[in-house]
């Protein structure tokens, strides 16, 4: 069964994402965004095609947007890795 696993960098990702979204939405706000996230995790596992293709910042790297963030993801035999979840504006290419 293919599941996915975050990986350090995104862990740390996502927690400055709840953060800032309790500071600037409240906590209501920011727990809906987050459990959205890993329902997004849940698709890429699920649907392993649909992200973008971005071999030009890594080899097997693939993207997808979730709201105003990109999530970063590799996908193997049987597992998708959670690389990064960067903002849309942020230069991914200096981030991974």
């Amino acid at each position: 069964m293919v599941r996915y696993r975050i990986l350090a960098e995104a862990n740390t990702d996502i927690e400055k994402i709840y953060t800032h979204g309790i500071e600037t939405w409240g906590l209501a706000q920011a727990r809906d965004y987050l459990l959205g996230l890993h329902e997004r995790f849940e698709f890429l596992v699920d649907n392993p095609d649909i992200g973008v293709n971005s071999d030009e910042l890594s080899p097997g790297l693939q993207r997808f947007r979730y709201g105003r963030h990109v999530v970063f993801f590799i996908n193997t035999n049987n597992e998708t890795l959670i690389v990064r979840v960067l903002g849309e504006e942020m230069d991914f290419e200096r981030h991974l």
